[in-house]
């Protein structure tokens, strides 16, 4: 990393408390999806191909069972990540490679992940040793870019992990600052009060890779309907004919950056 690249990330603060604490909106994420139901409908359809959905930390499968619910309905093949909840744990990278694999192998397609918060932190790292497998990653409030700097994930992550919150290996944090090989989007949200939004975009400028900004909480934001839109415009392309997304009034308060 450049030193003026690390002076900038020192710079970077964790979200206010005041977001943080706007995060309690978050409960209303799922009467909001119910709401917006009928409109989602509307949004693209897919081909079939398997997206494999990842949970954030301390979440399970549960939490992304509406986004999962919605792209199944979008004629998208969604899978859970069935490892239980989301820990952290550094071995489940190497599960939810099998599994990428395991979904490829059955469907004889490349399969794409949608991963939320540290699930898009797995999502992004596993596109780096099997991108032959791989079709496109999407991340929701992902802070790859700054995973152990200061966030309100981070004290959480801490006190979860205890003694082994140093066990990250320093080559994956290396390997996570690289652009993905891969089809990328980042879905961020400057209203994030959980981890800093600036962690969560690509700064390098390449023809596969897009960042998004949206209104949206960070616990809310696999339930968010613009959002859900969103991921499924992304997932609908076309293998192979992948292009940079532009907003319309059929998603509001999305802007690609």
């Amino acid at each position: 990393m450049k030193d003026e690249d690390a002076d900038q990330i020192a710079d970077i603060k964790a979200p206010s408390l005041w977001l943080l604490m706007l995060e309690s909106r978050a409960v209303f994420g799922l009467t909001g999806f119910i709401l917006s139901y009928p409109l989602l409908k509307f949004a693209a359809e897919g081909d079939g191909h398997p997206v494999l959905v990842l949970p954030g930390l301390m979440t399970s499968d549960f939490s992304t069972g509406p986004l999962r619910f919605f792209l199944k309905g979008q004629n998208f093949s969604p899978h859970r990540w069935r490892l239980g909840t989301n820990l952290g744990n550094p071995e489940d990278l190497i599960k939810v490679k099998e599994r990428v694999i395991e979904l490829h192998k059955r469907y004889k397609k490349k399969v794409s992940i949608v991963g939320w918060s540290l699930g898009g932190v797995y999502a992004r790292a596993v596109s780096h040793e099997i991108p032959e497998h791989i079709r496109m990653v999407i991340t929701l409030g992902s802070p790859y870019k700054g995973l152990m700097q200061p966030s309100h994930a981070k004290w959480f992550y801490d006190l979860v992990k205890g003694k082994d919150a140093d066990r990250i290996d320093p080559h994956l944090i290396e390997k996570l600052k690289c652009v993905p090989p891969v089809p990328f989007t980042s879905i961020y949200s400057k209203y994030d009060g959980v981890v800093s939004w600036q962690y969560c975009m690509e700064e390098e400028k390449c023809d596969n890779i897009e960042n998004i900004e949206v209104y949206a909480s960070h616990f809310g934001m696999a339930l968010n309907p613009s959002v859900m839109a969103c991921i499924a415009d992304r997932l609908a392309q076309k293998e192979g004919e992948w292009k940079a997304f532009e907003s319309s009034g059929s998603l509001p308060f999305v802007y690609p950056i």
